[in-house]
């Protein structure tokens, strides 16, 4: 029992303010006595010291439970389920590690000695090249640096001016409780834990829960998941510049600033999941040739952990690599995608609260079809008299024709440069360029002609591949047609927000450039002069912004939990 004299003010943190009229006195000594619901009060769900959990619907209700020591934190215990779940996902993640390394150790071995022997045999010519390369890469990472501080104003700007939105409370407080306890909980009015209704998962949010969880201060929370969305990026940048031979230089400087091409790019402040799990299906694109199994892995952790969407493009890429593969081959690649899944669906087992899996499952591929964007109804031979109708009725009617540029003719004109070029992408990156292509128009054919909403951050979908996948072809130095080059550099820099009038004079630039230089010279001026206005698009905004005139976005009452009533009414309200 808690003491008298912090009673008022734990129950007031708890339950909030009572507005029912019901008396402070909370003993209730008669095991069936029935608490009567209040319909005015937000059910709240109560742990004890020992984990057991109950929802109160009424004021007084939870003030008899926090009489007795009942708290809105679930007490970090070890459960014998989570131990037994912890070994269960070790044993088989040691199995894949050893299944891998069984299967390269011989090839990785002969390898390495074959290198060795080169080493030794231009062991001058390397020690030399070795001094000059060391200088090289000390002053790209010092202007990697240097972009990246630069860069800090331009979205801290961004974090301080975002409006409050209830996905970001939503995603934030549910990934919160994943990280701590393996609750994937937002509270009781979205569903309890591992409800239907999340549909970010904790792919995109580890940045901002890091965040939360050191300053708990909304502005850094946002800021620290955009710089955990270019952790991935860079990644697998790191990853894939070891596995081909790419323009590393390019890779590096291009990353931040082809993230913010990305429309509504500010939706990873809120820990949306659509760039977070894009950006790992797109990489993982390319790491196909060399790492399947691996891609697949990374394909089913995006859609899984990150965004059911990402489903879509998934689909539009594997079904021309499903006709092509061996029968053991897809076996062993279906094994391989499903093992995320398996995981998501052993934490249901455990942790959902409205029934069997079946029954979630069931749940949450209702909740996607019947869900305002996923135009399912609209498959109808009357859809078509309508489409125009609801086309003015969504978000669609508050674009400018840039964005109807970017999102409606970008597209077709970046799947027919795949197309046209698909022999220099197929010899150096694998058979993907129609997979690519597929990736892109399923969500988009899904985007124009089903979703009603026409919600901005969904064209993600496509455009994120369209962005980084372009930035890394660019860096194989694979296209060497002038024209070909021409129009894929224009086409990405028509995707600036900002200083919108550098698209014209790059245009004209690498025009002019193109006829006084040859097909190396043109490539890499006009890609690094790419870079520098990309860079500038963002530095240009940040002389006006007097940042330190703007407090940052705090709400005491979430720093006693985010699951607090009065955090959300806070957040909700402010």
């Amino acid at each position: 029992m808690i003491s008298l004299k912090n009673f008022l003010y734990t129950v007031q943190n708890i339950c909030g303010v009572n507005t029912s009229g019901s008396s402070l006195v909370v003993s209730v000594d008669d095991p069936d006595y029935v608490f009567k619901p209040d319909p005015e009060f937000s059910p709240i769900r109560l742990y004890d010291e020992e984990a057991n959990t109950v929802i109160v619907n009424s004021w007084h209700e939870c003030s008899h439970y926090v009489n007795g020591g009942w708290t809105i934190t679930e007490p970090n215990l070890v459960s014998n389920k989570i131990f037994y779940l912890g070994a269960f996902l070790i044993i088989i993640l040691f199995l894949i590690a050893y299944f891998i390394i069984k299967k390269e150790s011989t090839k990785r071995i002969f390898l390495s000695l074959k290198i060795k022997l080169i080493h030794l045999k231009k062991l001058f010519l390397l020690n030399l090249q070795n001094m000059i390369s060391k200088k090289r890469k000390s002053l790209i990472w010092a202007f990697f640096i240097s972009q990246i501080y630069l860069l800090f104003p331009y979205v801290k700007n961004r974090a301080l001016s975002l409006k409050n939105f209830v996905d970001e409370y939503i995603i934030l407080t549910s990934n919160v409780q994943f990280f701590k306890n393996l609750n994937y909980d937002a509270g009781p009015d979205w569903g309890g834990n591992f409800s239907i209704y999340l549909t970010s998962g904790p792919l995109s949010a580890v940045g901002s829960v890091i965040g939360w969880n050191i300053t708990e201060n909304f502005t850094i929370t946002r800021i620290s998941n955009f710089y955990w969305v270019l952790l991935i990026e860079l990644l697998f940048i790191y990853v894939l510049s070891r596995k081909y031979e790419l323009d590393s230089v390019f890779l590096i400087f291009g990353a931040n600033t082809f993230l913010l091409l990305i429309p509504w790019w500010y939706g990873s402040l809120y820990s949306l999941g659509e760039i977070a799990s894009m950006l790992v299906f797109t990489n993982s694109i390319f790491l196909y040739k060399k790492y399947p199994e691996v891609a697949m892995v990374f394909f089913s952790t995006s859609i899984f952990f990150g965004k059911i969407l990402t489903a879509l493009p998934f689909l539009g890429f594997y079904l021309f690599a499903f006709m092509k593969k061996k029968r053991v081959r897809i076996f062993r690649e279906i094994l391989c995608f499903l093992l995320p899944l398996s995981i998501w669906l052993i934490f249901v087992y455990f942790k959902f609260e409205n029934g069997s899996v079946m029954e979630y499952l069931v749940q949450q591929i209702n909740a996607i079809t019947l869900h305002q964007s996923s135009g399912i109804e609209n498959i109808s031979n009357s859809y078509i008299d309508s489409f125009w109708n609801k086309l003015n009725s969504s978000e669609f009617k508050t674009w400018n024709n840039y964005d109807i540029f970017r999102l409606l003719i970008s597209p077709i004109i970046y799947v027919v440069f795949l197309i046209k070029n698909k022999n220099l992408i197929n010899k150096n990156f694998g058979d993907i360029t129609f997979g690519i292509a597929g990736s892109i128009a399923l969500p988009y054919l899904w985007f124009w002609f089903l979703s009603d909403t026409k919600w901005l951050r969904y064209s993600q979908h496509f455009a994120v591949i369209i962005l980084m996948s372009s930035l890394l072809v660019l860096s194989s130095n694979i296209i060497s047609n002038k024209t070909d080059l021409g129009i894929l550099l224009a086409l990405i820099i028509s995707f600036i927000d900002d200083e919108k009038y550098f698209i014209l004079i790059f245009i004209v630039v690498i025009l002019l450039f193109r006829f006084i230089s040859n097909e190396d010279r043109y490539r890499q001026f006009s890609k690094y002069l790419l870079l520098i206005m990309l860079t500038l698009n963002f530095l240009i905004p940040t002389k006006d912004y007097i940042l330190n005139s703007k407090p940052d976005f705090e709400i005491k009452e979430c720093k006693l939990s985010l699951l607090n009533i009065d955090c959300k009414d806070k957040y909700l309200n402010g």
